[in-house]
């Protein structure tokens, strides 16, 4: 099967409980499935960390996250509907990866982990 997952975070490197089970359900599943991930990288995640996953992964794309504690999304939330964290992840940057990757591929299942 083909396999798109989205995140809201790069799991690598293994550093929390969250990383590691995204990592190892990657792991698992590219066993026998062909993964594509797309994800929010964080500004201290490397190059090297993306290269890590790519062992298990057919693709990863990786999008620069934002801060989540800036005055833009303390004045963004007080004004809309939505929480705080979901303003935080709220991206559009994420959002045309992902329109961009369903118009060029057709995936069999599209999971998406833990995302706000």
């Amino acid at each position: 099967m083909k396999i798109l997952l989205i995140s809201s975070y790069l799991p690598y490197p293994l550093f929390s409980g969250g990383h590691v089970r995204l990592y190892n359900i990657l792991k698992e599943l590219s066993q026998k499935h062909e993964i594509t991930l797309i994800c929010e990288k964080r500004p201290f995640q490397k190059t090297e960390d993306i290269d890590e996953i790519k062992k298990v992964c057919k693709e990863v794309i990786a999008v620069d996250r934002g801060k989540q504690w800036s005055l833009l999304n303390i004045v963004k939330a007080g004004f809309s509907s939505h929480s705080f964290l979901v303003t935080g992840h709220t991206s559009l940057a994420l959002k045309k990866k992902i329109q961009e990757t369903l118009e060029q591929n057709k995936f069999d299942v599209i999971h998406v982990e833990t995302y706000y």
